[in-house]
């Protein structure tokens, strides 16, 4: 692995002399890029403290006013006030004093579970800058970062950004996209999902579905107790276990769901196989995952720099230390799934749009006889 540099060694500027306005132009979309850093972690503070909240369903206050309502410390509530109002997250009225919070923005940062609530991802960033130190140690040792070692706050921002979806499209929109789906689950179905997580796909199509039977499986324990505590309402017709999804199953299930999970795996391919084998030979795979492009330059977006932070925070390092290799930094765009397809022995359908912007949904089915 590569030696530690020293961070005080000068790079000498090189003949002909650089264009000045070249450096300038970088220089104000560093600051840029900075800024939107630090206001990314300050939004990290108003989603944990309360703030958001307090000022859209309490109303405009004033910095004190705001102080008192969350039991914060005065000074710290007002710079944080100061840091919204420069990065334009918040309003600030000054013949009142008093700063507020717009109803658009409401909904993204204040409207936990709502159909445009993003407050999930903020939480995720204030798990990644937890682990900026076991991060940086492992692009110099190698071995990954493992799973267990990132803080209650990755996964919870996960359930809640992944609720805006589960919660507001998977029945809604995606299920009903596949009438010949949608009428098995009526007249009761099987159902797995792959690296169920908390569980809020399992437990959303159980509620839609009761005439249907749901089983969802993640290898970390962690998260299938979360799912079981969660899954209550619906226990008697969904289970949680802990199990490796690419263990062989049975051919049982008329509906196999994999949402956001394929990319953890060390063999894709073998995961799609281990998927395709559970179904019933008439059944059903739907494949979540983040909308990325084969062409780096394609992806030259704010959109593709969340995507591919994604996995540089989490994915990779958690798939180099369970599994040695990269299975979590593989890119999943439509030519690259119908190859996987093709490797699995499984029919690749189609790829349907979904509502949120980072991810796109596969259909794939099995191999006629």
């Amino acid at each position: 692995m590569a030696t530690r540099p020293r961070l005080d060694t000068r790079y000498e500027m090189p003949e002909p002399p650089l264009r000045i306005e070249r450096i300038m132009n970088f220089q104000h979309r560093l600051f840029g890029d900075m800024s939107g850093a630090l206001s990314g972690l300050a939004a990290y503070f108003g989603d944990q403290l309360g703030y958001f909240r307090a000022l859209a369903a309490e109303g405009p206050a004033t910095a004190d006013e705001l102080a008192r309502r969350e039991h914060t410390c005065p000074a710290m509530t007002a710079e944080w006030l100061r840091v919204m109002t420069c990065a334009g997250y918040i309003d600030y009225n000054p013949d009142q004093a008093v700063y507020s919070l717009s109803p658009e923005h409401a909904a993204v940062l204040a409207n936990n579970g709502g159909p445009l609530c993003f407050a999930g991802a903020v939480q995720q960033m204030g798990a990644f800058s937890h682990q900026l130190g076991v991060l940086l140690e492992a692009f110099r040792a190698g071995g990954g970062v493992k799973q267990a070692s990132y803080p209650h706050d990755l996964y919870e921002g996960m359930e809640r950004l992944s609720a805006t979806w589960f919660e507001h499209e998977l029945v809604e929109s995606w299920i009903p996209g596949l009438p010949d789906v949608a009428d098995r689950l009526r007249a009761g179905a099987r159902v797995a999902d792959m690296g169920c997580g908390s569980g809020r796909a399992i437990i959303q199509m159980a509620k839609a579905f009761p005439a249907s039977r749901f089983v969802g499986y993640d290898a970390f324990p962690v998260v299938v107790e979360r799912a079981s505590r969660a899954a209550q309402s619906v226990s008697d017709r969904a289970s949680f276990e802990v199990r490796d999804v690419t263990g062989i199953l049975s051919p049982e299930f008329d509906l196999v769901t994999a949402f956001d999970s394929l990319h953890d795996l060390p063999d894709p391919a073998e995961g799609l196989r281990a998927m395709g084998r559970s179904l019933k030979k008439d059944g059903t795979l739907l494949v979540l995952e983040l909308a990325l492009s084969d062409d780096p330059l394609e992806e030259r977006s704010p959109m593709g720099v969340i995507l591919h932070a994604t996995r540089l925070f989490y994915n990779l390092p958690v798939a180099l230390a369970g599994h040695g290799q990269t299975g979590g930094n593989r890119s999943f765009s439509e030519p690259v799934m119908r190859s996987l397809c093709r490797q699995a022995e499984l029919r690749y359908v189609q790829c349907r749009p979904v509502r949120n912007p980072l991810h796109k949904l596969h259909v794939i089915r099995p191999v006629p006889y």
